[in-house]
C-alpha cells in the first residue's frame, strides 16, 4: 500500500509541476503576439497507483495521474473569422489608399487642372475686352502654359501612383512567398514533433500566425493533415496549390495582359502558369486599385486630347494680329498632335499669334485685316471651351471622389469587423492573467498536497518498520 501512495504522490507532484510550468508560460507570454493559451491535459492512471489487492480480492482502487498532453486554446471557427475579416480589411484598405491618391492627383475645384482651366478661360475673357493688348495676350499664353503643365503634372502623379501600386504588389507577392516557405518548414517540423508537447504547441502557434498573415495578402483555403500540418490553396478548394505536402508553389508577377494589368503566376520557380487574379486580400485590393488607376490615366489622356482639339480647332477658325490663321496653341515637343496628358505643351510662343479675330468681317465675305479690335473668335473660343472643359474635369474629379468615399466607407466597416473578430478570438484563446493567477494558487496547492501524500507514505512505511 505504501508503494501505491508513493506512486500516486509522485505522479501528483509531476502533474502539478507541469501545470505550474504551463501556467507560468501563459503568464510570461500574455503579451506575446500569436501566443495561444495552453493547458495541461490530465488523465487518471491506474498503473501508477498499482491497484493494491486486498484479501477480499477487491483492489484498493488507488490511481495516480499522468499528463496526456499540452492543449492549445484554439477555436477553428473564430480563427477562420479572423482570417476572413482580416483579408477583407487588407483588401479594402489597399483599394481606399490608392483611390485617395487618385483623387488627390486630380486636384480640388480651385487647384490642378480645374484651376488651370478656370485661369485659361478667364484670360481669354479678359483679352476679349481688349483684343490687341500685348500684356493680356501674354497672360493668355501664360495661362495656356500653366494648363499644359497641370496636365503633365497630373499625368506624372498618375504614373507615380501606378508605379507605387506595382511596387506594393511586388512586395505583397514577396510576403506571400516568404509565408509559403515558412509554412513548408513548419510542416516539416510538425511531422517530426510529438503531438501534445510544448514544442508542438509552439509550432502550431507559428503555423496559425503565418496563416493569419498569409490570409491578409491573398484569400486561402486550408486543408489540415495529421499532426497539424496544412495544405494551402489560393482562393478556394479548386484554386492553385501553394503549399503541398512536400513542395511550395511560389507566386510571381508576369507581363501585362490585354487589360494592362500584370498577370499573376504560380509555380514561378519551375513551370510558371497564369493564376486567376484574386478578388480578396491585399493583392486583390491592389489589382482593383491598379485597374482604377489605368482607367483614370486613360480618361485623363482622352481629356487632354479633347482640350487640345477644342482649343486648337476654334483657334484655327480665327486670324491673329498679322492676319494669319490661328496656329495650334497646344501641341507636343515633336510637333505631332496631342496624344495624352504627359506630352501636351503650349506650342504657341508669340502673343501676336493669338487669333482673337474672326477670319471674315461681319459681312461674311471680306477677310479680316490685321490689327483689328475684333474679339469674335475669342468669344467663340470662350463659349466653346468653358462649359465642356469645366464639366469634363469636374466629372473626373467627381467620379474619383465618389469612388474614394465609397472605398473609405467599406474600409472603415471592414476594419471594425476585423478588430471585433480579433478581439473575440483573443478573449477566447488568449491569456487571462486573473485566471492564471488563480490557477497558479490551485496548482501550488495540488503540489503541496501531493508532497503531503509522499510524506504520509514515508511515515506509514517507517511505522511498519518499527512493528516487531
Amino acid at each position: 500500500m505504501t508503494s501505491d501512495l508513493f506512486g500516486v504522490g509522485l505522479s501528483g507532484l509531476r502533474a502539478a509541476r507541469v501545470q505550474l510550468e504551463v501556467s507560468s508560460s501563459n503568464v510570461a507570454n500574455a503579451n506575446t503576439p500569436g501566443y495561444t493559451r495552453r493547458s495541461a491535459l490530465l488523465i487518471s492512471d491506474a498503473a501508477t497507483g498499482g491497484g493494491y489487492v486486498q484479501y477480499s480480492g477487491i483492489t484498493s482502487g488507488s490511481a495516480g495521474v499522468r499528463i496526456d498532453g499540452i492543449e492549445r486554446g484554439y477555436d477553428q471557427f473564430l480563427t477562420q473569422d479572423v482570417r476572413i475579416t482580416g483579408g477583407r480589411a487588407a483588401n479594402t484598405d489597399a483599394r481606399a489608399q490608392w483611390l485617395g491618391e487618385i483623387e488627390g492627383a486630380l486636384g480640388g475645384r480651385e487647384a490642378g487642372i480645374s484651376g488651370a482651366i478656370a485661369q485659361f478661360v478667364d484670360g481669354i475673357e479678359r483679352l476679349s475686352a481688349a483684343p490687341t493688348s500685348t500684356p493680356l495676350r501674354g497672360e493668355v499664353l501664360a495661362a495656356a502654359d500653366n494648363l499644359a503643365a497641370a496636365f503633365r503634372e497630373t499625368a506624372n502623379r498618375m504614373e507615380n501612383i501606378e508605379d507605387g501600386i506595382e511596387g506594393t504588389l511586388e512586395a505583397s507577392v514577396g510576403t506571400v512567398n516568404a509565408k509559403l516557405e515558412q509554412l513548408q518548414e513548419i510542416n516539416r517540423q510538425l511531422a517530426r514533433t510529438q503531438e501534445g508537447t510544448a514544442s508542438g504547441a509552439a509550432l502550431l502557434d507559428r503555423r496559425d500566425a503565418a496563416l493569419d498573415e498569409l490570409s491578409q495578402e491573398v484569400p486561402i483555403h486550408i486543408e489540415f493533415l495529421s499532426k497539424g500540418r496544412v495544405l494551402v490553396r489560393m482562393s478556394d478548394e479548386s484554386g492553385p496549390e501553394l503549399v503541398g505536402e512536400t513542395s511550395v508553389s511560389a507566386l510571381a508577377l508576369g507581363d501585362p495582359g490585354g487589360d494592362g494589368l500584370p498577370t499573376l503566376q504560380f509555380n514561378a520557380n519551375f513551370a510558371p502558369q497564369d493564376a486567376p487574379i484574386p478578388t480578396g486580400g491585399r493583392i486583390g485590393g491592389l489589382y482593383s486599385a491598379l485597374a482604377s488607376t489605368l482607367s483614370a490615366k486613360e480618361n485623363l489622356d482622352n481629356f487632354a486630347v479633347q482640350t487640345a482639339d477644342l482649343v486648337n480647332g476654334q483657334h484655327a477658325a480665327g486670324v491673329d494680329l498679322n492676319g494669319d490663321p490661328g496656329s495650334a496653341i497646344f501641341g507636343t515637343t515633336t510637333g505631332n498632335p496631342v496624344t495624352g496628358a504627359a506630352d501636351i505643351i503650349m506650342a504657341l510662343t508669340d502673343p501676336e499669334q493669338i487669333a482673337s479675330a474672326a477670319a471674315l468681317l461681319e459681312d461674311g465675305v471680306t477677310p479680316t485685316p490685321p490689327n483689328q479690335e475684333d474679339n469674335r473668335n475669342l468669344l467663340a473660343m470662350s463659349a466653346l471651351v468653358d462649359a465642356p472643359l469645366t464639366a469634363g474635369i469636374a466629372r473626373q474629379r467627381g467620379d474619383a471622389s465618389t469612388a474614394f468615399s465609397a472605398a473609405r466607407d467599406r474600409a472603415n466597416i471592414a476594419n471594425v469587423a476585423a478588430v471585433d473578430a480579433d478581439t473575440t478570438r483573443a478573449n477566447m484563446t488568449g491569456v487571462s492573467l486573473d485566471e492564471e493567477a488563480a490557477n497558479l494558487i490551485r496548482y501550488q496547492q495540488s503540489y503541496e498536497a501531493a508532497a503531503r501524500i509522499i510524506a504520509t507514505a514515508r511515515d506509514t512505511f517507517d511505522t511498519l518498520l518499527r512493528i516487531r
